[in-house]
């Protein structure tokens, strides 16, 4: 956490966060499963991948089943204990070969299958913590070819703006640290023309993504700082985006004013409609960031205390309100005897 005031402030990841978005090849209706499920006996997570692997070699499926293959894996199974020590250790093996299997079927995959592909393994990036390590490592074949494929000039030019920012948000979900490779679709984003398609929802997915990156492509954070701040699209942002989107900037210590006014005037008007941890996270991002904001704060202190809410509180989010409303000198005795009393 960036910022002379890192030392002193309540930390707020979010690397748990999964925004619910829709595939970048089709919509949520052709995806194997909207939820995980509970209903169905999972494999052991070595078994799994192990499965998968083998089917994608012996039948050198299509990249839409190689895609579907995993989303299955992970829906069915996300369930499945978590494994330690050595079976860790062949999980992480199992891991390695499911990522050779993949860079070799990739040559076979159009562009829309590749950027499936990106949602697929985001989506398994939050499964288990092994791929994310193979991802980051900065020696993962399959995360080369997938670059190689996107940088394409043709490849480039035709991504929509929805699509440029799910596979940023794809990215933050892997842990990639590939600055040029997170810069190049950013920069796709700055055409005047894209900027404006881009949803609420597309934006927050963006920041939050190169926030997972730690990019630092201010250019771009800039941009979008702009665009939210001077546009319409404010309105578009539900909690969660306005959440996202303050935490990300925060997280990447980038301070705009404007955007955090626009922000925290959203977060007002649908103050009602945010989650526990979403009000937490926008308390956290403005005292992180020191942007003046104690009528925010006597808001969510009041908002917090309205019926059973209060009880709705972790431990991390109390923490983070406790310590935004000591930042900025927000005294609420109600609010902190009822956190008291948790």
């Amino acid at each position: 956490m960036g910022g002379a005031e890192a030392s002193e402030s309540v930390d707020s990841s979010q690397s748990d966060k999964q925004p619910s978005v829709q595939s970048n090849a089709g919509n949520l209706n052709q995806r194997v499963s909207k939820q995980p499920r509970a209903d169905i006996r999972p494999l052991s997570r070595v078994q799994a991948v192990r499965e998968v692997t083998a089917k994608i070699v012996q039948k050198g499926s299509p990249g839409m089943e190689v895609c579907q293959s995993l989303e299955r894996m992970v829906w069915w199974n996300w369930y499945a204990p978590h494994v330690r020590g050595a079976e860790r250790e062949e999980l992480l093996l199992e891991a390695e070969h499911l990522c050779h299997a993949l860079t070799n079927a990739l040559h076979g995959f159009s562009m829309e299958e590749v950027l499936r592909l990106v949602d697929a393994l985001a989506r398994v990036s939050g499964w288990d913590s092994v791929f994310t390590q193979q991802f980051s490592s900065g020696q993962c074949p399959l995360t080369d070819r997938i670059r190689t494929e996107i940088l394409q000039p043709d490849a480039l030019k035709g991504l929509s703006g929805r699509q440029a920012s799910h596979l940023i948000w794809g990215l933050g979900k892997m842990q990639t640290t590939d600055e040029f490779f997170v810069e190049e679709i950013g920069r796709r984003l700055t055409d005047p023309s894209i900027l404006e398609s881009l949803s609420g929802q597309d934006i927050s997915m963006t920041v939050w993504g190169l926030s997972h990156t730690r990019s630092s492509y201010r250019e771009l954070l800039g941009t979008l700082a702009r665009h939210v701040a001077n546009s319409n699209v404010i309105d578009d942002f539900t909690a969660q985006s306005v959440s996202n989107t303050a935490w990300s900037y925060a997280t990447l210590d980038y301070r705009d004013k404007e955007l955090m006014a626009a922000l925290a005037k959203r977060a007002k008007h649908i103050l009602s409609t945010f989650k526990p941890h979403e009000l937490a996270d926008v308390a956290w991002a403005y005292a992180k960031l020191n942007v003046e904001s104690a009528a925010l704060m006597r808001d969510i202190a009041k908002r917090s205390l309205e019926a059973d809410f209060v009880f709705k509180y972790d431990a991390r989010s109390m923490a983070q309100i406790v310590w935004a409303c000591g930042r900025f000198e927000v005294q609420d005795e109600a609010l902190m005897a009822a956190f008291a009393k948790r």
